[in-house]
């Protein structure tokens, strides 16, 4: 059976009546663009009184504590810490950073940052290393800055000293032991507190993704992480992953000599630039 074609009449809408439809839909644009003119002229004004205020401020009260305008300025400085100066990539090359894992014990989420196979082995591609690298130690140090509390994690047991130590000498917190289930996400019946760390730094990652509640915990609390991701690791879920050798003893000693110098220059600058003095001030 054929569907009957239905004929629609066209609407007959009278000039007054259109006017009218059309004023009703332009009311809330004419009602936002007067908004946002009655907004502007006010910040034109606040502007003009406190342009105003600050020229006829004087020279501050006796006691009064003033921000140094160098401090205003280091976020927005792509390196204030000067971190591209502490290592090179000739650095990392004797360091055996750039050595991988065997070719058949690999994670393919990695291969962005492979350079190649040579002798069955992974090499780490450096240049991307180098990158990394200084995006995560000029991310620390600015956390470090900002009184951050930082924790390092290693379960290796050949890297428990060193990483105990470089933990210790930056004044920072540590676990080299097996990761306890609900540490970050279960922190009050585990811990008896909820003030959680604002860093963590993953010295050695494990293997095909294989014992990573640390890794996970720290994600879902969307606390920034730094890891050191080999061949054979998962760097998703790595905030700044550092692609590079995490076995070797000189390329584990290196990182961590690094952290430590970016932690210790941070709290250095803080204190020269009379942070602690300013937060005393603001507290008594």
């Amino acid at each position: 059976m054929a569907a009957r074609h239905v004929l629609r009449t066209p609407w007959n809408i009278s000039p007054v009546r259109g006017k009218t439809i059309i004023s009703s839909l332009l009311a809330p644009i004419t009602r936002f663009r007067q908004a946002c003119s009655i907004h502007t002229h006010s910040s034109i004004l606040s502007s003009e009184l406190s342009s105003a205020v600050e020229t006829d401020k004087t020279k501050p009260d006796e006691g009064e504590i003033v921000e140094n305008d160098e401090g205003k300025n280091i976020l927005e400085h792509p390196d204030y810490f000067e971190v591209h100066k502490l290592f090179t990539l000739k650095d990392l090359f004797n360091a055996n950073v750039h050595l991988g894992h065997n070719e058949g014990c690999w994670d393919p989420l990695m291969k962005p940052y492979l350079f190649g196979v040579r002798e069955k082995h992974h090499i780490i591609d450096l240049n991307q290393t180098v990158v990394h690298l200084r995006l995560a130690l000029n991310v620390l140090s600015h956390i470090a800055y900002k009184r951050g509390k930082i924790l390092f994690i290693s379960a290796h047991p050949q890297f428990e000293e060193l990483t105990q130590r470089t933990a210790r000498e930056c004044d920072e917190y540590f676990i080299t032991r097996r990761w306890r289930g609900g540490t970050l996400t279960n922190s009050y019946m585990l811990l008896g507190t909820t003030e959680l760390v604002d860093m963590i730094i993953f010295l050695h990652l494990p293997s095909l993704g294989k014992n990573t509640l640390a890794v996970t915990e720290a994600a879902q609390l969307n606390i920034p992480t730094i890891g050191i991701v080999d061949s054979d690791c998962n760097p998703n879920m790595i905030m700044y992953p550092i692609p590079g050798n995490d076995d070797t003893p000189s390329a584990v000693q290196l990182y961590c000599n690094l952290f430590k110098k970016v932690i210790i220059k941070a709290k250095e600058e803080r204190r020269k630039l009379g942070s602690d003095t300013e937060e005393s001030g603001e507290n008594a």
